[in-house]
């Protein structure tokens, strides 16, 4: 009868042991992109951009400006992009970031042009390549590609 007591000690001894650390193998940390602070901060400050203009037409237009980017107050992954298409300051744009990678969701802008806008892009050390839709409000289109490189 005493071997059965040690046999049945060692064996809840082992399945308490297992619980232990099952418990302390669930509480890892999650890598989770908000917990490696904030994503936005290397897209933050002044940018030269180089923009190339393609409507539906097929004209190509070339032009050369400067943007901010900003974080939003409003969400912890938004920026605001001022100067969007060299339109002026006033004209600010958002976008959501997540690593790389930029997403300007669909969205209406007003300056000398009313046109809706979507697009995305990707930052790799310095540079920031975007790549959006223009649809202007009397229906024509336009795609704008944009290389830029953070002063």
């Amino acid at each position: 009868m005493k071997s059965n007591v040690k046999i049945s000690s060692a064996i809840f001894l082992a399945m308490c042991m297992t619980l232990v650390l099952s418990l302390f193998s669930g509480c890892q940390k999650d890598n989770n992109d908000d917990d490696d602070g904030d994503a936005r901060e290397g897209y933050l400050g002044m940018y030269q951009v180089e923009e190339t203009f393609k409507n539906e037409g097929g004209s190509i237009s070339y032009d050369s400006y400067i943007i901010t980017i900003d974080a939003s107050t409003n969400k912890k992954q938004e920026v605001l992009i001022s100067n969007f298409m060299g339109l002026g300051d006033y004209l600010v744009v958002t976008a959501t970031v997540k690593g790389n990678s930029l997403t300007i969701p669909k969205q209406t802008i007003d300056a000398d042009i009313s046109a809706e806008i979507k697009g995305s892009g990707t930052k790799k050390g310095n540079s920031l390549n975007l790549s959006f839709s223009v649809t202007l409000k009397d229906g024509r289109r336009a795609t704008v590609t944009c290389e830029a490189e953070k002063m």
